[in-house]
Parts: C-alpha cells; structure tokens; sequence
C-alpha cells in the first residue's frame, strides 16, 4: 500500500467523519484516532456499512503489503496501525 492510497483512505475517512454529528461513536472512535479496523467495527455497530465495507476493503490491502514488504518496513506520517 503507497502513501498516496493511505492518504486517499484518510481522507474518506475524514469526509465520512464531517458527515457525523459529534456524539456519534463513530465520530469518536475517528476522532481518537483509533485504528481503521475499529472505526470499522463501531461503524457497522451504528448501521453505516458501506463505509464499514469501505474500511474492511483496506484490510486486505494492508495485509498483502506487509506480507511482501521486509520485516523491518516502518509506519510512517500519520498512518494508523492495524
């Protein structure tokens, strides 16, 4: 997974997260920065599904990066861990 499409996915996320009101846990879960795959679990939780779908999607991408990337590749910007 490229920089460039973690910053796609941060920026759905923070699209998705204007649209809530802010007692919404999912908004929360967001604004604590939790990993996708909570924000995801809440989300499905709360009845937003696609977008549950949307992060559950970027899972599988992850997992395939890091199976072919070496041991030592390292988080970086503002990535959250998985």
């Amino acid at each position: 997974m490229t920089n460039s499409e973690i910053t796609l996915i941060e920026l759905m996320i923070a699209k998705f997260r204007s649209s809530l009101d802010d007692h919404c846990q999912t908004a929360r879960s967001i604004d604590r920065n939790d990993s996708w795959m909570r924000i995801a679990k809440i989300a499905h939780m709360e009845g937003y599904l696609e977008f549950e779908q949307a992060l559950e999607g970027t899972k599988k991408s992850i997992r395939a990066f890091h199976c072919s990337e070496p041991n030592d590749s390292k988080v970086t910007n503002n990535q959250r861990v998985i």
